[in-house]
């Protein structure tokens, strides 16, 4: 209010001065007012008076935003769009996580962290290590078309009914990433399949979902038309090339099982320790790798892939009458322009 005022008191007597210099009223001067005559004292005077001109509607306008600004929150309810005030964050810590999300989310992510710890000793147990160090979980949401994503140690989530699942399988991740060396991280993701396939065997021993059982099928009927070939699967580049990514899950679940089957409870952590081995080469990548990688496991891929497509073939058995009922895609020839 002090400086309204001031500007006000210096507004009224700069305005008086002008008035009075400019009229030349013919009475007793109180200042000597020829002064206002010379240029320079014109020109301080008109200076003096649009400073305070456009102070007083800077206040204004000011004051005008502010009222704006209150009716705006006052009349919300009114609005033709709804409006959300924004949700705080919160925060819940278990023995083996450290939870984020929205306060509206709460009751999920409170029912979650309940059961939590138990996912997390269930999967290193499945993954024969010992429980290890805690892991920082964002449930405010996650990649897009994803439920969970996994990266740097840490997890971020979707809370949905898939929630248990999901904090399985991208705690499978983080410990397998762990168990597998981080300073040779990429021989790790160069072998996506087997990467989402352990992932995604963990978790289905936490219950298995649609996408799965649909993903078996998926297979089955790629090796009833003589379609499901490793090399392919195990090459990355190719596989993105000619299939639907997505294929890499099921196909990897039903690779980890046949080395399970085979070698043991033990063969899933003897995988994981041989892409940390300093022994196995930096450069490979494919099939190259998958087969370095088992051996160096001391497991012999060759008759890994005999039972998984043992596997395959008997659950396309069961299922043929479904296979056969799936439609085939069919080639489009396009030359010059027309089909």
């Amino acid at each position: 209010w002090w400086i309204i005022l001031v500007g006000g008191a210096i507004g009224a007597v700069a305005g008086w001065l002008a008035w009075r210099g400019f009229t030349r009223v013919h009475r007793e001067p109180i200042l000597n007012l020829d002064l206002l005559t010379r240029p320079v004292m014109s020109a301080v005077v008109s200076t003096l008076t649009v400073t305070v001109i456009g102070f007083g509607m800077y206040l204004l306008a000011i004051q005008e935003a502010e009222e704006a600004a209150e009716s705006a929150v006052a009349n919300v309810s009114d609005a033709e769009e709804p409006f959300f005030a924004p949700t705080p964050p919160a925060q819940t810590q278990t023995r083996y996580y450290r939870f984020s999300y929205s306060a509206a989310q709460a009751g999920a992510a409170r029912e979650l962290a309940a059961q939590a710890d138990t996912i997390f000793e269930q999967v290193h147990e499945l993954l024969g290590v010992a429980s290890g160090d805690a892991i920082q979980v964002d449930a405010s949401g996650s990649a897009q078309n994803t439920h969970g994503t996994a990266f740097f140690g840490r997890v971020r989530m979707i809370l949905d009914d898939e929630a248990p699942v999901v904090l399985a399988h991208e705690t499978a991740h983080v410990v397998s990433s762990r168990m597998a060396g981080n300073e040779r991280a990429w021989l790790w993701d160069a072998a996506p399949a087997l990467n989402e396939g352990l992932a995604t065997w963990v978790h289905s021993h936490f219950g298995a979902t649609e996408e799965q059982r649909a993903g078996r099928l998926a297979l089955a009927a790629l090796h009833a038309r003589r379609e499901l070939i490793v090399e392919e699967f195990a090459d990355p580049v190719t596989l993105g090339r000619v299939r639907d990514q997505d294929i890499k899950y099921p196909l990897g679940e039903a690779l980890i099982s046949a080395t399970v089957k085979l070698y043991g409870k033990e063969a899933v952590p003897n995988l994981l320790r041989a892409f940390a081995n300093p022994r196995l080469p930096s450069n490979l990548e494919g099939i190259s790798l998958w087969q370095a990688v088992y051996q160096t496991a001391g497991m012999d891929l060759g008759v890994v892939l005999d039972e998984f497509y043992r596997d395959i073939d008997s659950h396309g058995e069961r299922h043929a009458t479904a296979i056969s009922q799936l439609p085939r895609p069919r080639a489009r020839l396009i030359t010059n322009g027309s089909a």
